[in-house]
Formats: structure tokens, C-alpha cells, sequence
């Protein structure tokens, strides 16, 4: 049996490939929409996914809440879909958001969190994760099999050269 690090490095490393998710809020709560589009801006080591949705400026009191939520990871072109379920917290305190930005942004930040103030951070601890590996569609004839190439050929893929840190 892998060892529980192998399977969160796996985790990380296709989150980062991928990058957006939907992002749905699996409970009633505060919050002015049930369902995001996300970018995962960081995963860590304690298994949270770090990430910025919109706020109503009617909640920018919000206390930090915990909540039932699901994020779908799915971008055309990649042989794989990542739903990961898990609980999401609100992260309202001006000081672990300046920090989480200097870390991101690997600068030391005065104030930031001021040019934010329209979004939340939320993370969110992954508990259960569901891989699922996407059919190869097959091009049918050459018509396909050429613009296929052509597409590839101007607009290639480009994956990020990443390692993720154990």
C-alpha cells in the first residue's frame, strides 16, 4: 500500500496541471452564490487547497465559517477528472491573507489584502478524492486527424514544469 504522501503529491501534481475547478457549496450558508469557477492557487502539505472567490460586499463581515463543499477538476484536452470532496473554510483574518499572498507571491506585501478586498480566501481539506481516467477519443478520419495536428502545431499545450515538494 502507497503511503498517504504519495497519494497527496499525486493529488497536487494534477491539480496544478489542471488549475480551474467548479467549486460547489454543498450546504446553505452566507455565501452570495452556490457554485464557483476557481483557480487553485496552492495546494500544501496538510492536504488544503488554497483559492479566491467573489464577494458581496453585504458579507464582507463574514465570520469564518466551515462547510460541506466539492470541487470538480476538468479542463478539455487532459485524460483525466479530479472531484475532490472536503470541508471549506472562510479565511477572514487580514493577517493570514497578507501572509498567504507574500508566500505566493514570494515578496514581502505591506498591504496587499487592500487591492483584494472584493474577494475571499477559502481552503479547503481534502477528504476524499475521486480520480477517474478519460477515454481517448479517436479521430475518425483524416479531416479530424489533420486539424487535430494543425491545432497542436499553433496552439501547443502547454503543461508547467512542476515538481511537487515532499
Amino acid at each position: 500500500m502507497q503511503s498517504p504522501d504519495l497519494h497527496l503529491s499525486f493529488l497536487q501534481l494534477k491539480i496544478i496541471n489542471i488549475g480551474t475547478a467548479r467549486f460547489f457549496c454543498d450546504s446553505d450558508n452566507n455565501l452570495p452564490f452556490p457554485a464557483y469557477i476557481i483557480n487553485a492557487v496552492k495546494t500544501d502539505n496538510k492536504g488544503y487547497i488554497w483559492f479566491f472567490i467573489s464577494s458581496n460586499p453585504l458579507h464582507a463581515t463574514l465570520q469564518p465559517i466551515n462547510f460541506a463543499s466539492r470541487l470538480e477538476f476538468y479542463r478539455k484536452g487532459y485524460p483525466y477528472s479530479l472531484a475532490i470532496n472536503g470541508t471549506a473554510s472562510l479565511v477572514n483574518d487580514r493577517e493570514t491573507v497578507q501572509n498567504f499572498i507574500a508566500e505566493v507571491v514570494d515578496q514581502t506585501t505591506t498591504d496587499h489584502a487592500a487591492g483584494l478586498s472584493g474577494l475571499l480566501l477559502v481552503k479547503v481539506k481534502m477528504e476524499k478524492a475521486t480520480y477517474r481516467e478519460l477515454p481517448v477519443r479517436k479521430n475518425v478520419n483524416w479531416f479530424h486527424t489533420m486539424s487535430a495536428q494543425l491545432k497542436e502545431f499553433f496552439y501547443p499545450v502547454r503543461r508547467p514544469q512542476w515538481q511537487p515538494s515532499i
